[in-house]
């Protein structure tokens, strides 16, 4: 593999149907992975999936994530409880990942009916709150040949970050140690690689472990900064 400089989402969240399900609150509100984030700083790489919730069942909603500048960013239309099968499609949440270049700044999360808007805000912080890794625009596969781009964030500004290769084939542990690279991460702790397959690297399940470099200072960072990809 060649890796030049140019997955991290933690676990599970309930389903917004069983959110909204469960939800026993006086009002609709507009939770982000299963909080209400009104004036929060959020950061980047991250998976936010926005629920509204408190709506009478069948109540049909636009949502949007919009930045200071205007633009959506984000939008899709939900039905949070609805059991009829044309309504299936519209039984899910919106999720929106802000990747590296994501503007920071404040960010408005809107749903509406039609006739009232429902509204929550937040700041996006211009890194990660904690060390995270994505692999960019990655589906369920890779194959020899594809490109893909990594991104970083969460670490100390200026730091060099090492990322490990573990090969491990059809077994679900974290596999053979292969090679390394190292980076550095810029002044909001953030990096970006470019990930290049080659014909000739194995098949199968790889792993990628982002570090500090040096070694973790005390103990590792959070769990959810291993990444697998599978090269078929």
């Amino acid at each position: 593999m060649d890796l030049s400089l140019g997955a991290a989402i933690g676990g599970d969240l309930p389903t917004c149907r069983e959110i909204a399900q469960e939800y026993s609150g006086p009002a609709p509100v507009i939770l982000v992975n299963g909080v209400d984030r009104t004036g929060a700083d959020l950061g980047l790489l991250r998976k936010y999936q926005v629920c509204p919730v408190g709506f009478d069942p069948g109540t049909r909603l636009a949502v949007a994530v919009t930045a200071a500048s205007g633009e959506v960013v984000r939008s899709t239309e939900i039905c949070m409880v609805c059991d009829s099968p044309a309504d299936a499609e519209l039984l899910d949440a919106l999720y929106w990942t802000p990747f590296l270049g994501t503007p920071a700044g404040r960010y408005t999360v809107t749903a509406t009916d039609g006739r009232q808007v429902w509204r929550t805000a937040f700041t996006l912080l211009p890194g990660a709150t904690s060390p995270l890794m994505v692999i960019r625009d990655y589906d369920n596969d890779l194959h020899p040949g594809d490109e893909a781009v990594v991104e970083l964030a969460g670490f100390r500004p200026g730091d060099q970050v090492a990322i490990d290769f573990f090969f491990a084939g059809e077994s679900q542990a974290k596999g053979e140690y292969r090679t390394s690279v190292v980076l550095r991460a810029d002044d909001q702790g953030n990096a970006r690689y470019r990930l290049v397959t080659d014909e000739d690297d194995p098949r199968g399940g790889w792993n990628l472990l982002a570090r500090p470099a040096g070694g973790f200072p005390s103990k590792p960072p959070l769990a959810d900064i291993m990444v697998p990809f599978h090269l078929g």
